[in-house]
């Protein structure tokens, strides 16, 4: 399991171990005369959204994100913690064979082993096929050599549970266009299959898996994290929507370490909450 330095570590909504940072990547523009501005302030600020802080503090958004600021950003924390949702039958394989990005072929496998193996004697191979072929011809319809991770996992289970739930929003949607697939019956078999699991990863802060424009979102995302915390005097960071699309399989010593949410929000179930533990909504 992988072990980063916290100091190296940027961990999104652990503000009070990166809130002295904001410091070092912006060391001309964060001032004490920002800071009890900010502070005067306060009841203003109703959000946490960029553009009113960039009024507030006078500067621009392009004195906010230049290059610079997104090298000492990176100088700072060679390592983001990053978040994976899925539902796998054992994690630990994880641990030896690493985070794969999918493939059509790979989900179509999955498919067949769920569905084939739930024993329903009517349900054919050629109709699995059928999906398969109808679907994965239009690319958008279908991950193929993707990972997607976020930067904060309660955000992950609060909105995005269906990928813990059933496992993958492909697998789910092929699911409903079998026989009869707009009742629950094919989903609740998606539900009986592995354990939601969310897993912790350190992930190297490189131009390799992280790509300047993600950089430049997230310092949108910090300079107006630290401007709110700062005029409020609070540590609590929102729960960011923050997710990063990796073109490649993450290798087993990039994770950190899993855990099983256990109460999760559905998005395909009325929002009614996925208790885990029991396998049924509450």
């Amino acid at each position: 399991m992988g072990s980063i330095a916290s100091d190296k570590l940027f961990e999104w909504k652990d503000y009070i171990s990166w809130n002295k940072k904001p410091n070092l990547i912006y060391p001309s523009l964060l001032t004490s005369a920002l800071i009890k501005k900010a502070r005067k302030s306060k009841h203003s600020i109703e959000s946490h959204f960029f553009t009113p802080f960039c009024s507030l503090s006078g500067l621009s958004e392009e004195e906010i994100l230049t290059p610079v600021h997104q090298k000492l950003f990176r100088g700072n924390f060679p390592f983001l913690r990053v978040y994976h949702a899925c539902r796998p039958i054992n994690p630990e394989v994880y641990y030896e064979k690493g985070l794969l990005v999918n493939t059509p072929q790979r989900l179509f496998a999955t498919f067949c082993e769920i569905f084939l193996g739930s024993n329903l004697p009517y349900l054919k191979k050629s109709h699995l096929q059928k999906i398969f072929e109808s679907e994965s011809s239009n690319p958008e319809l279908i991950d193929n050599g993707e990972l997607y991770v976020g930067l904060d996992d309660r955000h992950l289970i609060k909105f995005c549970g269906h990928y813990l739930i059933y496992g993958s929003e492909t697998l789910h949607a092929w699911a409903l266009k079998l026989p009869g697939g707009h009742n629950d019956y094919y989903r609740s078999i998606l539900r009986s299959v592995g354990r939601p699991t969310m897993f912790c990863i350190n992930l190297p802060n490189t131009k390799r898996y992280v790509p300047d424009f993600y950089i430049e979102e997230l310092l949108k995302n910090v300079f107006s994290s630290w401007m709110y915390n700062t005029a409020n005097s609070v540590t609590d960071n929102y729960k960011l929507s923050f997710t990063i699309k990796i073109k490649e399989n993450l290798s087993p010593s990039k994770i950190h370490s899993h855990y099983f949410p256990e109460q999760i929000p559905d998005q395909h179930y009325h929002l009614k909450i996925y208790d885990s533990t029991t396998g049924k909504h509450i």
